[in-house]
């Protein structure tokens, strides 16, 4: 089996109820995985009771941690978590990419955003991040 390193791992329009690509992970940019248990994938990417209890929403949630000017957090540190979720629910992935996740699994180069000092709560140092 051909396995490729360095998967591009990413989410787009996965809360859009509307949209073809609803609960939807890609994986270089084809669709791979169907999210079945939303509330189970929120908690895998941090989403939790305490941001609710703050009134955010997951969207809000994602775009402040991952995608806004001001996030703290990498792509790369989105990548980790999406990857970890699909190693737990994915015999698919973990065939085809299960050794390069154990290759990153709790490893991490990138500094905050920000400060330029490590991140605290290093999504990557977690190495029995579990869902």
């Amino acid at each position: 089996m051909n396995k490729m390193r360095h998967p591009h791992v990413d989410i787009n329009h996965f809360v859009n109820r509307y949209h073809d690509h609803y609960r939807c992970i890609f994986i270089n940019d084809e669709i791979f995985y169907k999210v079945e248990d939303e509330a189970e994938f929120y908690k895998a990417l941090g989403y939790t009771s305490a941001w609710r209890s703050k009134n955010y929403v997951f969207e809000e949630y994602f775009w402040t941690v991952f995608r806004s000017p001001r996030a703290t957090r990498h792509g790369e540190c989105l990548t980790y978590l999406l990857m970890t979720y699909l190693n737990q629910v994915s015999a698919e992935f973990r065939a085809l990419y299960g050794d390069e996740y154990s290759r990153i699994k709790g490893h991490c180069n990138f500094k905050n955003r920000h400060t330029d000092s490590p991140c605290s709560n290093c999504m990557h140092q977690a190495s029995d991040l579990k869902i």
